[in-house]
């Protein structure tokens, strides 16, 4: 809507402006089919129902239709006296009317607006409030009402004072602090609230379940910018409603003890909070909440005669104090009392009190409860001061990240990815906040930029801080992949640029999208690349009802950190820029999906109809059963290696086929040589290592002749494999893509949710970017390394000792191991460990010795010390052969999110007992050693020419190893007599 629209129509209709807006607005809401307006139209009242709220809706299309049927010249004196009769008429049929304002899709500026035009008090409505979310049954507030605020003395003392100010004190409110799981009546939102995930602050998701939320904000904040506030805490809190209150602190204090007043009365919800705002507020409150809670939320009347006799006490005792004036009264209180003094001495005070209750002794005592409520406050502030007042609970309208920033003071402001979902089905485009409608049309509009908090952004700022200083700035792809469940696939991956300039918010970009079918969840996965790297990625969702129905559905429009594999672009164009990148995740229901990145090439890769986590688990359990044996094989020739070897070459083209072998597919994934894959869920793993590329062999195949010589080399030029039928004859090591290419895995933690910094891998600084072999290590391994093979871990040690004597420590128990690692802040750590369940919590455990270590017990104590200024390489070589997959991969997420991304970690995809576990490690680090002696060497290039050197001497457990973490990180033999 124009802002000026409504400024427009009070010129045009001039005093009785108020009174058409809300017959027109009535009107609408019971006959949303009209297509004209008259005058007599406006006043058939057969849409009043006394007792029920009047509905209020001017949408768009019928603000049309005013200016088209009511134009200026409409309204004459005769004219504006006639619909000032017609909303009396209303008036006298319905009472003073309770008015819920229904505009579901209108942006939050237009409610604001409408919200505050309908409680003039020409209208003399009992209660305005904005119709937003469903009922909950759950809510059936009785006295005496919980309140919950944070539980700092200064807040505490705050909802004391007001329950002491109460009649009945405890019997009509009692205090809770926030935090616990009980649900509560009345939560005071802090002022530290914040909506995004991970930021400073308190979540809004942790506040707990209430009732009615009241939330606090600064007298001058716009209505526009207080309804935002509501609506977000609406859908982002477990609440039945919630009031937004715009006043000082004083205020805020005389509207609480109002609003608990008016409920003594018997008032509802709506009518509690409109009255209080009125006597108290200079700018009406805002409630949001469904029209069944607005009338449900409604509690007995207290009994009024307790409260007859000490509104005659307080009179007594004013009589008899020093004459001083109460300057506080509120206007409504001095009306009811009779008083024409706005500020009347404590003299005339009693005897207005005094004449009050005289007449209400003949009335009734309805009301004199809320009476003395108030009357109790205004004297009590009256008062000298005894002590410093409580400081205010108000909630300040921000994001949680900070109080802002100050550009003369910084070098820059801190930019953060948004991403807002706009409604654009019918009428004009507004933001959106609240659960989607099912089928209806949408559009996300992404951009990076400073914080804003009526903008949903991620609470870590994206990675730019120290990207090249340049006059044009940086061009950015930004992808947008829906993955909402219901639907029978998934919309094609859609993407952009934007331009991030040196400084402000980057250019915008929008995908158009629509909400799938209600009851299902809408999901899309942002992605945001730089020269094929993945910077940033989030997720956005939103729940799905059905427009007309009325289920509730808990929640609104939610944007979440998944990973960011680097949290620094300091050296940028010095990172070797990735060919492509294949993302790897499960929809919202389970299927596999993949995604596959290549410049602005972007799309879905079907994996297939055989289910992926079968396959890795027949290739795992094939591994599995050469490692159990007690001899592995010594040579490349070794029948059993070739067998293995023919094993993997079908099952990895098999997954080729799936996932490479289309048209769909870039070259650059196809072809490339360096491929970053993100698993933005652990147990999306892709043996991407195990593609193969060349003809499935035939099962009676032989080694590749060329194999030993295309290992040294790198690459196999045999002719054999440009023929399909010649080359399922040989099965050649050169076709896996692992032997072939650089791979990069970035991997998100499942152990806790994706939000916040979970995931975040910030690249070392620039000072560093090393891992030297070997300043210092640490070994630890379970004893039951030796069960299957006496003397493993012993030779294993021997070994370390001889590569690198006095630099190996081994740990023979988890406090050993935090120590040691805290004193030689070593660059190499080696677990050999057995992996099994804790029974209590059920999570993994890793052990050294015969000490286990639980998942969320592992700390970055246990990986860097806090004087740590190189990489770490961790090898991480699991043993178990109880569990049907190998636990301590769920560890390596945990490994790099606690060691700042500095850590490279090696991990395996099969089982390695002890017999085979620790040769292969003694000769992995050997041949790392020998590589970075001649010169640093980048992580990624050491594993892949490793790999080939190993499988050249017949060891095929490199075949099962897996790289996490960053490849460019380099392997450098440090200074001094190591050799």
């Amino acid at each position: 809507m124009d802002p000026k629209w409504l400024q427009q129509f009070k010129a045009r209709h001039g005093a009785a402006s108020a009174q058409m807006l809300a017959l027109v607005g009535v009107f609408f809401a019971h006959s949303p089919e009209a297509q004209r307006l008259t005058p007599t139209l406006l006043t058939r009242f057969a849409w009043i129902q006394p007792g029920s709220p009047l509905r209020f809706s001017l949408t768009s299309r019928q603000r049309a239709l005013v200016d088209r049927d009511l134009p200026s010249g409409i309204t004459s004196a005769y004219l504006e006296d006639f619909f000032r009769i017609a909303w009396e008429q209303v008036v006298e049929c319905a009472g003073s009317p309770r008015l819920a304002i229904n505009l579901e899709q209108e942006p939050p500026g237009l409610l604001g607006a409408f919200a505050e035009w309908l409680t003039q008090a020409s209208l003399q409505t009992s209660a305005v409030y904005i119709e937003a979310g469903t009922d909950d049954p759950r809510w059936s507030p009785q006295w005496p009402l919980v309140l919950a605020s944070l539980p700092s003395t200064a807040q505490r003392r705050r909802v004391e004072v007001l329950i002491t100010d109460l009649p009945d004190g405890t019997d009509q409110a009692r205090w809770r602090p926030l935090g616990g799981t009980t649900p509560v009546d009345v939560l005071f939102v802090p002022r530290t609230v914040t909506f995004v995930p991970g930021a400073a602050g308190i979540q809004a998701r942790s506040l707990g379940a209430s009732a009615l939320a009241l939330a606090f904000a600064s007298p001058k904040t716009s209505a526009a910018h207080a309804m935002a506030f509501g609506l977000r805490l609406r859908f982002g809190l477990d609440t039945g409603a919630v009031a937004v209150i715009r006043a000082s602190a004083s205020d805020r204090d005389d509207f609480c003890l109002a609003f608990m007043a008016e409920l003594s009365r018997g008032r509802s919800l709506s009518e509690a909070i409109t009255q209080a705002g009125r006597e108290y507020l200079q700018r009406p409150p805002f409630l949001l909440t469904s029209s069944t809670f607005a009338e449900r939320f409604r509690l007995p009347p207290r009994d009024e005669g307790r409260s007859f006799d000490n509104l005659r006490k307080l009179s007594e005792d004013l009589g008899r104090r020093p004459v001083r004036r109460v300057p506080d009264l509120p206007p409504n209180l001095a009306l009811t009392l009779g008083l024409k003094q706005p500020a009347p001495t404590s003299f005339e005070l009693a005897g207005a009190v005094r004449d009050f209750l005289v007449a209400r002794g003949t009335d009734g005592t309805e009301g004199i409860q809320a009476t003395y409520a108030k009357l109790l406050r205004s004297v009590r502030k009256a008062e000298p001061p005894t002590s410093r007042r409580p400081q205010g609970w108000g909630a300040k309208l921000s994001p949680g990240v900070g109080e802002g920033v100050d550009i003369f003071r910084q070098r820059y402001v801190p930019r953060h990815l948004h991403a807002n979902v706009v409604s654009t089905d019918v009428g004009e485009e507004a933001p959106v906040f609240q659960p989607l409608r099912a089928g209806a049309s949408y559009r996300v509009d992404v951009r990076l930029g400073p914080t804003n908090e009526h903008s949903n952004f991620l609470a870590t700022p994206f990675p730019e801080e120290h990207l090249p200083r340049s006059p044009e700035g940086h061009t950015l792809t930004v992808a947008f992949a829906d993955l909402s469940s219901g639907r029978p696939g998934p919309p094609p991956p859609e993407h952009a640029q934007i331009h991030l300039g040196p400084s402000g918010p980057s250019s915008t970009c929008s995908f158009p999208f629509t909400a799938p079918g209600a009851g299902q969840r809408f999901a899309a996965r942002i992605l945001v690349m730089h020269r094929n790297r993945i910077l940033q990625t989030a997720l956005l969702s939103a729940p799905v009802v059905d427009p007309k129905g009325k289920e509730a559905a808990p929640g609104g429009v939610r944007l979440e950190l998944e990973l960011a594999p680097t949290s620094h672009l300091e050296r940028l164009e010095e990172r070797t820029a990735f060919d492509a990148a294949l993302v790897v995740n499960h929809d919202l229901e389970g299927t596999a999906r993949l995604m596959g990145v290549e410049g602005q090439d972007i799309r879905w890769i079907q994996v297939g109809s055989r289910d992926l986590e079968t396959t890795v688990q027949d290739i795992k359990s094939r591994l599995a059963r050469l490692t159990r044996e007690e001899e592995r094989p010594q040579e490349l020739g070794d029948p059993r290696l070739i067998a293995l070897l023919i094993m993997l070459a079908n099952q990895g083209r098999l997954l080729w086929e799936q996932v490479i072998d289309s048209p769909r597919v870039a070259p650059g994934l196809r072809h490339g040589h360096r491929i970053q894959i993100l698993e933005a869920k652990w147990s999306s793993f892709l043996p991407v290592e195990l593609f193969y590329e060349f003809p499935a062999p035939n099962p009676d195949a032989r080694l590749c002749p060329d194999a030993a010589r295309a290992l040294r080399e790198g690459r196999c030029t045999a002719t054999h494999h440009s023929d399909d039928e010649a080359a399922a004859d040989y099965v050649c090591p050169l076709g896996f893509w692992g032997l072939t290419r650089i791979i990069e895995r970035q991997d998100a933690s499942e152990d806790e949710s994706a939000t916040g910094d979970v995931g975040l891998r910030p690249m070392p600084p620039p000072t560093s970017h090393e891992i030297p072999l070997l300043s210092s290590g640490v070994i630890g391994a379970s004893h039951r390394v030796d069960e299957v093979a006496a003397g493993s871990a012993s030779q294993l040690m021997q070994a370390l000792q001889t590569l690198w004597p006095d630099r190996m420590q081994l740990a023979k128990s988890w406090s050993a191991w935090r120590s040691t690692v805290q004193r030689l802040d070593p660059s190499l750590l080696v677990l050999v460990v057995h992996t099994a369940t804790d029974e209590t919590t059920e999570l993994p455990t890793l052990e050294i010795a015969d000490e286990s270590l639980g998942l969320m017990q592992l700390r970055p104590a246990h990986l860097r010390s806090s004087r740590a200024r190189d990489g770490v390489l961790v090898l991480l070589m699991g043993c178990s052969t109880a569990l049907p997959r190998v636990r301590s991969q769920s560890f390596v997420p945990r490994i790099l999110k606690h060691s700042s991304g500095s850590a490279v970690v090696v991990s395996s995809i099969a089982e390695l007992l002890g017999r085979h576990a620790a040769p292969t490690t003694a000769t992995l680090l050997e041949r790392l050693s020998a590589l970075a002696r001649p010169g640093p060497l980048e992580v990624g290039q050491a594993f892949l020419r490793l790999r080939q050197e190993l499988l050249a001497q017949g060891d095929p457990l490199v075949l099962c190893l897996t790289l996490y973490g960053d490849t460019d990180w380099k392997l450098v033999a440090p200074t001094g007599d190591l050799e």
